[in-house]
């Protein structure tokens, strides 16, 4: 029987090795399943000839796969992730984020997820480099380097003099010194 990929640790495929169990997506049960892989399928209409439709996964944005499910007209558009971990990990409790262990967005299958709160994803995130800040952050005006040179001259110099010298804006000196901005360097 032909098992399909799953993402690994270093963004490659492997085969899946693991059998495939299925459930029903909680508040969609008797239309749509999800496997412990993160396939998701469209379940045959009751008085139709129809057969289980395997969904197409398209990732949004942000490189997350996603799907469309429809109950009663209306379209809903999820996280395959939230999907899985609904199943086979249990609800969402308030206030926790759905992680991903190894840091793969694509990964979706449940022994790669996990309910946590939003700090240890973040970490998560930037142990596995999904996180961008300082310099490789795509809005970011200063380099590593001016910063670490403002932080440096903080103890011997006032706010505009540093401004001055490093060619930092006067409002983001403030900010770099309080450690509102770039904490991180």
């Amino acid at each position: 029987m032909f098992k399909p990929a799953v993402a690994d640790d270093d963004g490659g495929f492997v085969a899946k090795t693991y059998e495939e169990e299925w459930r029903y997506i909680p508040g969609y049960e008797g239309l749509y399943a999800v496997s412990n892989y993160g396939d998701v399928l469209s379940l045959p209409k009751p008085n139709y000839k129809s057969k289980p439709k395997m969904l197409k996964q398209t990732l949004n944005g942000h490189g997350y796969p996603c799907v469309t499910l429809s109950k009663d007209g209306k379209l809903n558009i999820r996280y395959v992730h939230s999907y899985v971990a609904a199943a086979f990990i249990g609800p969402r409790p308030l206030d926790m984020d759905i992680c991903h262990n190894n840091g793969v967005k694509t990964d979706t299958g449940y022994w790669n997820l996990r309910h946590d709160d939003r700090e240890a994803n973040m970490a998560d995130a930037l142990i596995h480099g999904g996180l961008r800040i300082g310099e490789s952050h795509q809005n970011t005006k200063y380099t590593d380097a001016q910063v670490r040179e403002v932080k440096r001259l903080a103890s011997t110099h006032s706010p505009t003099e540093i401004a001055n010298i490093t060619g930092v804006k006067l409002g983001t000196v403030y900010d770099i010194r309080s450690g509102v901005r770039r904490k991180y360097v």
